[in-house]
């Protein structure tokens, strides 16, 4: 087992125990023959974590050490062409509320692994120009170097238009394909979700992708300008903003646009 592989099992059973011991299931001990799960109803939870676990460690046996998949998941993310290569190092403090956001950022982070085993979503909040969107960019990156995490990344604005595409009838994609690539991700970033227009068609449209994820325990990373109060009362509605902050983080970049502060 490779030092990545054992750090996954390792944070598994330090956030949510084991689910077998000697040979027994540990909520009810029933015996359990090689990688049985049991099927009492205390286990269901942890089960559906240790599937997730082992599906993760198939994949890193495989494609861990492969620089092309490396490469091509590094492709898939789409990250923002200017932070592309930027680590955490690169986001320069001049006030301590910088320093604040960073290392709420480097936390969520650090325990990468976990947050993918849960679900817990991340939710960006505050002023244009504060850095939501670089920190996104090298978040992102961090969890494909660092875990092999499978991420997408996109503007709100770029889904709708990708969307609006397959209405015509040239079109090589159908709004299902397009959905799924944003749905299935193991992390999903979405930048600028208020800079939508918040019509009935959109909030339906995003509320399919948020409830899917949640429903998967899919974790997604969210930034917005708009405070959640505001993206519930003016966009998007309680249907869709509910389901947004629920199991999630939540960080505020309470200073002024950087790009023009003086």
């Amino acid at each position: 087992m490779s030092k990545l592989t054992e750090l996954y099992l390792q944070k598994t059973i330090e956030n949510y125990g084991k689910r077998k011991e000697d040979g027994k299931c540990i909520f009810c001990g029933a015996e359990l023959k090689n990688n049985d799960y049991c099927i009492c109803r205390k286990s269901s939870k942890v089960n559906s974590i240790y599937k997730r676990l082992n599906n993760k460690i198939c994949y890193l046996l495989e494609y861990e050490n492969d620089a092309e998949m490396l490469q091509n998941q590094v492709n898939l993310a789409a990250i923002p062409q200017k932070f592309r290569g930027l680590d955490f190092s690169d986001f320069k403090i001049t006030i301590k509320e910088q320093q604040q956001v960073l290392n709420a950022v480097k936390s969520y982070a650090d325990d990468g692994i976990k947050k993918y085993l849960c679900g817990e979503n991340l939710l960006l909040i505050g002023n244009y120009g504060t850095g939501k969107t670089m920190l996104m960019s090298i978040l992102c990156d961090e969890l494909i170097y660092r875990y092999r995490l499978g991420c997408r990344y996109f503007n709100a604005v770029e889904l709708l238009y990708k969307v609006k595409n397959t209405f015509n009838t040239s079109s090589k994609y159908t709004t299902e394909q397009i959905l799924k690539t944003y749905r299935d991700p193991e992390f999903l970033f979405i930048d600028d979700i208020d800079k939508l227009n918040p019509t009935d068609y959109v909030k339906e449209l995003m509320y399919g992708i948020v409830n899917y994820r949640i429903e998967k325990r899919l974790p997604t990373v969210i930034s917005a300008n708009s405070s959640v109060e505001t993206l519930d009362s003016q966009y998007f509605g309680e249907a869709v903003v509910s389901r947004l902050v629920e199991h999630s983080k939540e960080i505020i970049f309470n200073f002024k646009n950087m790009r023009i502060a003086g």
